[in-house]
């Protein structure tokens, strides 16, 4: 779960979306994780953002270790 800002009838709300890991790489000798969002979005999480982003959702009743397709 990640937070997103979004504009809804002119007005900035945050967002809260879910999203998966799709892959990961090595990134300038650090791994990093792209996450694809329920909104089609992909970022790409370092590891301190994905493991805040995981918490998040567990402490939110989410299943973290599996989503289904």
């Amino acid at each position: 779960m990640h937070e997103f800002e979004v504009v809804d009838n002119g007005e900035k709300k945050r967002e809260s979306l879910v999203g998966k890991v799709i892959a990961w790489r090595a990134n300038g000798g650090r791994y990093a994780w792209p996450v694809r969002f329920s909104d089609g979005e992909v970022i790409v999480m370092q590891c301190e953002e994905l493991a805040t982003a995981l918490a998040r959702s567990y402490t939110l009743g989410f299943d973290i270790t599996n989503t289904p397709e």
